[in-house]
């Protein structure tokens, strides 16, 4: 079994807190989830990313990959499966993007 780390539960807590005073949609609530989610274990990740693939939200391969092979999502590619425009991407969800080379997979 794997230990979690207290520091993911803790920061899930706040979420929680945060959510449940109805700011769920908030900066602070998305920064507060992306820090923790750097502390989750894999398989919440693992969960995480089945659950996005399963709705639609998420494609089943990722757009590129980095050099040490962490998945890579391109926000146009990820705008234009979900409808959305890129401009009407609030700042914050884009702040902490990759910016190292790019193995692209198409």
């Amino acid at each position: 079994m794997t230990d979690i780390n207290p520091v993911f539960l803790t920061l899930m807590s706040q979420y929680k807190a945060l959510c449940d005073a109805g700011q769920s949609n908030t900066e602070a609530a998305s920064d507060l989830f992306n820090e923790a989610y750097g502390y989750a274990p894999d398989s919440f990740k693992k969960m995480m990313r089945d659950k996005a693939v399963e709705l639609g939200l998420m494609p089943e391969q990722p757009d590129a990959y980095s050099d040490d092979g962490a998945p890579l999502y391109f926000m146009e590619k990820q705008c234009e499966r979900l409808g959305i425009d890129p401009a009407d991407v609030p700042e914050h969800l884009t702040r902490n993007s990759y910016h190292g080379p790019v193995h692209r997979m198409n």
